[in-house]
C-alpha cells in the first residue's frame, strides 16, 4: 500500500489511532461537506408536507435515493400519502403525529451532538 492509502480493512475504534477515527466518523471537515442519514430524514419530515418533486429538490437528492427514503418512512408511520385535491391522487405527503414525534427527537438529537447549524 502507498502512503496515505487505507487497507480496506475496518478498525474496531478501540483500535484505531484518534485521526483515523475522526476520519471515519466525520472529522469537522468531513461533517461539514457530508449529510448524515439523520439529516436526512429531518430535512424530509421538514418539507413532507409538500409533493414529491418539491421534497426531491428541497432534500436536494437523487430520486433513487429519495424513494427509499419516502418508502422507509411511509412504511414505518412517519408519513402518509395525502391525496391531491385536484386529481385525487397520492400527489404528496403529510407528516403523521408519529412523524411529528421523530423530527422533534431529531433536531433535539442534532443539538446535542452539535449538528444542527451545519446543514442549514
Amino acid at each position: 500500500m502507498g502512503a496515505g492509502r487505507s487497507s480496506g480493512r475496518h478498525v474496531p475504534p478501540g483500535d484505531a489511532p484518534r485521526s483515523a477515527i475522526r476520519e471515519t466518523i466525520g472529522g469537522s471537515h468531513m461533517l461539514a461537506t457530508r449529510r448524515w442519514g439523520i439529516q436526512i430524514l429531518r430535512d424530509i419530515l421538514i418539507l413532507g408536507e409538500s409533493g414529491k418533486t418539491r421534497i426531491l429538490y428541497g432534500a436536494n437528492m437523487s430520486s433513487m435515493q429519495l424513494n427509499r427514503y419516502l418508502d422507509y418512512l411511509t412504511e414505518k408511520g412517519f408519513l402518509e400519502h395525502k391525496p391531491s385535491e385536484e386529481t385525487g391522487s397520492t400527489a404528496a405527503y403529510q407528516v403523521t403525529v408519529k412523524g411529528e414525534d421523530l423530527l422533534k427527537r431529531i433536531q433535539e438529537l442534532l443539538r446535542v451532538l452539535e449538528l444542527e447549524d451545519l446543514m442549514d
